[in-house]
């Protein structure tokens, strides 16, 4: 066999090539699949952040406001008293009903040095024998001033239906001088400390009274009294 004057020879693939610029100008450059980095997590997590904060210096400011409102203020809650009935009139009617005209006076204590109360237009006095609703009025309107003992006279009538069952007993308590009776309040009323006027409540007094007597045209003895008050916002 003659040999091959020009053998093959396989070469290792050189480490590196040699471009030319008009072709690397073919070759297509490398772009990120996923875009731009995104940054919608950053923003998430500042927002976050801040309403963290916000929340924080808020809960630090009403603290703040109550502690000053509790040790600075001073808030008691106001006491009511029934000082006097005057009945008007008292008289049945020919048609079963009883009429009814009363006068109470009540006793409005603010013990409060910083607060003043004014109570609304929107007051509701009921004045009850046994379950029998005998008149309505309402409160004065009003601003009541600090350290301030206030009366209040209500106006108060009305004509209601009393079956015989409930005029026998009347009957009865005046002859024993013991007519039970109750006063129901309600009121409502804004707190104001300075000339700012804070928010509004609604106060609820039921007052349980024994009277003597029920004549027209006099001022029974109270025998006895006892009060209830709790409010609401």
């Amino acid at each position: 066999m003659v040999p091959d004057p020009h053998p093959t020879i396989n070469r290792p693939p050189p480490a590196y090539t040699t471009m030319h610029s008009n072709e690397s100008a073919r070759i297509p450059l490398y772009q990120n699949p996923y875009g731009r980095p995104r940054k919608s997590g950053n923003s998430c997590l500042r927002c976050i952040c801040c309403c963290y904060c916000f929340l924080f210096i808020l809960i630090i400011i009403l603290a703040g406001l109550a502690l000053y409102f509790y040790t600075i203020l001073k808030p008691q809650v106001p006491s009511y008293k029934v000082k006097s009935v005057h009945v008007k009139s008292f008289e049945p009617l020919p048609d079963m009903r009883l009429k009814s005209e009363f006068v109470v006076n009540v006793e409005a204590n603010n013990p409060n040095a910083h607060i003043s109360l004014i109570y609304g237009k929107e007051s509701n006095v009921t004045l009850w024998y046994r379950d029998q609703e005998l008149s309505q009025g309402k409160l004065p309107s009003f601003r009541q001033g600090t350290n301030n003992i206030s009366i209040m006279h209500v106006d108060m009538n009305g004509k209601s239906k009393l079956d015989s069952g409930i005029q026998e007993t009347l009957k009865q308590d005046q002859k024993n001088r013991m007519v039970p009776m109750v006063v129901q309040v309600q009121a409502p009323i804004t707190i104001v400390v300075g000339e700012y006027k804070l928010r509004e409540f609604v106060v609820y007094v039921n007052c349980s009274l024994t009277l003597d007597s029920l004549s027209a045209d006099k001022n029974p003895e109270i025998i006895t009294s006892t009060y209830t008050i709790h409010a609401t916002l």
